[in-house]
C-alpha cells in the first residue's frame, strides 16, 4: 500500500471508532453495557444445518481478506485487519446487549463466531495464493 492508501485506510478505522464511542456510546447505560456476556450458540441448527450467523462470519472474513488483498494489502495487513476486526465485534457484542440496542448489540462473545472467522479468512488467503501462483506466477 502506498502513503495515500495507508491515511484512508487509517482515517476510516479511526473515523468508526470514533463514531462508535462518540455517538453509540453515550446512548448506552454502562451497567447494562460492560458486564461480559458469554454467547450460548451453536455451530449447527437443530436440523443440522450450518446457522445463518457462522455462513454470514465466514463469508464476511473471506470477502474482507479478498478485498483487501486487491487493493493493495500486504498479507500480513490483510490478515491482522481482518482477524483483528472480527475480534473486536465479537468484544462489541459481549459488552452491548442486543435486547436493548438491537442491531448494534451482541448475545456474547461467541468463540464459535472466531472458529468461523479464521476459516473464512483461511480460505480467502487460500483461494488469493493459488490464483497469485497459478495466473500471476508470484
Amino acid at each position: 500500500m502506498n502513503c495515500k492508501s495507508h491515511f484512508i485506510f487509517w482515517s476510516l478505522i479511526i473515523a468508526l471508532f470514533l463514531w462508535f464511542f462518540i455517538i453509540l456510546c453515550p446512548k448506552c447505560n454502562a451497567q447494562e453495557t460492560m458486564k461480559w456476556r458469554w454467547a450460548k450458540d451453536t455451530f449447527l441448527t437443530p436440523d443440522g444445518a450450518i446457522r445463518l450467523d457462522k455462513q454470514q462470519h465466514f463469508a464476511g472474513c473471506f470477502g474482507f481478506y479478498v478485498v483487501a488483498r486487491l487493493c493493495g494489502a500486504t498479507k500480513k495487513q490483510a490478515t491482522l485487519t481482518v482477524l483483528l476486526s472480527g475480534i473486536a465485534w465479537e468484544v462489541k457484542d459481549a459488552l452491548i446487549p442486543y435486547e436493548k440496542y438491537g442491531w448494534w448489540g451482541g448475545d456474547g462473545f461467541s468463540w464459535r463466531d472466531c472458529v468461523t472467522n479464521v476459516a473464512g479468512w483461511f480460505f480467502g488467503y487460500t483461494i488469493v495464493e493459488f490464483i497469485e501462483s497459478v495466473f500471476l506466477n508470484k
